[in-house]
């Protein structure tokens, strides 16, 4: 966990130990006008599931947890964690969090595998809904759902929706002559042409996805038919890679392309090419129009001990209760539960239940990724004066293991290589102030 994270306990502390030695040195009358002594803070630990990028993740929440401070009526400082899916459900289940904040993925899993005193259990812990998001990059084209329903306020912020897209330039999918949207029938016609080969593949984005992947394959299979296999299709593990991907492919010959459908999240953001303003296509998937996903939830761990876990759930609430949005920073919401809540969740669970994800791709969390995102870290301008992070390797014993430990070790160093050559070439590139 970074250090700016934990200024706020030192600094409400120091303030604290500060009253202590002042009161001590007040004569009797001053000290009966005193006010009275500081409560001791009380620390949440809270694990949270998200897939983006590591750093900017922590920086949003961070925030969150920053404006939820003030609403308190007794001090309150969180410390967070983020992991993948697996890693905070484990976590959760251990009683090694106070509180989650689970995407829709592992909140429908937690659904769907709960029994009827679980789920009991699970609707009580319950607290309400939050979004956190980055400003967006206005001098970037958003994708927009040329067909479904335009949401309400409050559903463009607590829920997101997927759209299918291909390139406008391709000469089946793409942009048709007469103007007419291209729709599921144009995939499914070339799809079922009776050859092993086929003309396309699916870009996904990952396999724990329910909006990048699990809900498209599931409607995919289930509505039209189109049962796919692992060659069949891709993982690009970003919306915005996905979008990368696919345009990558228009700079070359039709004739040289990967030729991809792609499923993305509405309000995913791209460099345009003022040459090429349409660079995209919709095609429009009437089964999967209007399917709205619910955004991050906020639990309370049932595992926790009966009293541990009443004492959370009404210091929560009662932030929920206060909360009071900022009119000039609304990248921060939250919501109080709503009743009917697991209703929001009864397409979700069944696609969870019948789409098989990838064994291999469980956890998003490879080694190169974690490389990437420390070097990430390393690299970006120390405003907050942090300290240097270190990335430690740990190796169970054992003489046997040795031998493959060794290979490992091998991979990584080779691996660390090729980023540390990467950030030299980019450090060569920048201006002199950059490098400043």
């Amino acid at each position: 966990m970074k250090v700016h994270r934990f200024r706020l306990v030192l600094t409400v502390s120091l303030f604290a130990l500060l009253i202590i030695i002042i009161q001590s040195d007040l004569s009797p009358s001053d000290a009966a006008s005193a006010p009275p002594p500081v409560q001791p803070i009380q620390v949440l630990k809270v694990g949270i599931t998200e897939y983006q990028n590591v750093e900017d993740s922590y920086a949003r929440y961070d925030k969150l947890f920053q404006k939820l401070a003030n609403f308190t009526k007794e001090p309150v400082s969180f410390q967070f964690a983020i992991g993948n899916y697996g890693e905070v459900m484990e976590w959760y289940n251990r009683g090694e969090i106070d509180v989650a904040v689970l995407s829709g993925m592992p909140v429908s899993k937690l659904l769907l595998e709960a029994g009827d005193d679980d789920l009991k259990k699970i609707d009580n812990a319950y607290i309400g809904d939050v979004s956190v998001f980055d400003k967006p990059d206005l001098s970037k084209s958003e994708i927009r759902d040329r067909f479904a329903e335009l949401l309400s306020p409050a559903d463009s912020v607590f829920t997101y929706r997927t759209v299918c897209l291909t390139l406008a330039s391709d000469p089946d999918l793409g942009t048709a002559k007469d103007g007419k949207p291209r729709t599921i029938e144009d995939i499914k016609r070339l799809w079922n042409n009776g050859k092993p080969e086929k003309p396309f593949k699916f870009l996904f984005v990952r396999p724990y996805s329910l909006s990048g992947y699990i809900i498209p394959s599931y409607i995919l299979s289930n509505e039209y038919g189109i049962k796919l296999t692992p060659d069949q299709m891709e993982f690009s593990y970003s919306h915005t890679e996905s979008l990368k991907k696919l345009s990558e492919q228009a700079q070359k010959p039709v004739g040289e392309r990967t030729r991809y459908v792609a499923f993305v999240l509405e309000g995913t953001r791209y460099a345009s090419d003022p040459k090429s303003p349409q660079l995209f296509e919709q095609i429009d998937i009437d089964k999967l129009v209007n399917i709205n996903i619910p955004r991050e939830k906020i639990f309370v761990n049932h595992n926790l001990e009966d009293e541990k876990f009443q004492h959370y759930k009404t210091l929560l609430e009662g932030l929920f209760d206060n909360w009071r949005p900022d009119p000039d920073d609304l990248t921060v919401q939250l919501r109080k539960r709503s009743a009917n809540w697991q209703h929001e969740y009864a397409l979700s669970k069944d696609a969870v239940k019948n789409v098989a994800v990838p064994r291999q791709l469980l956890y998003k969390t490879t080694i190169g990724e974690l490389l990437e995102d420390f070097a990430r870290y390393v690299d970006q301008p120390n405003v907050e004066n942090r300290l240097t992070p270190r990335l430690a390797l740990v190796l169970s014993g054992g003489g046997a293991k040795c031998a493959y430990q060794a290979g490992a070790i091998s991979a990584i160093e080779e691996k660390l290589r090729k980023i540390n050559k990467a950030r030299a070439e980019a450090y060569k590139n920048l201006t002199e102030e950059q490098k400043r």
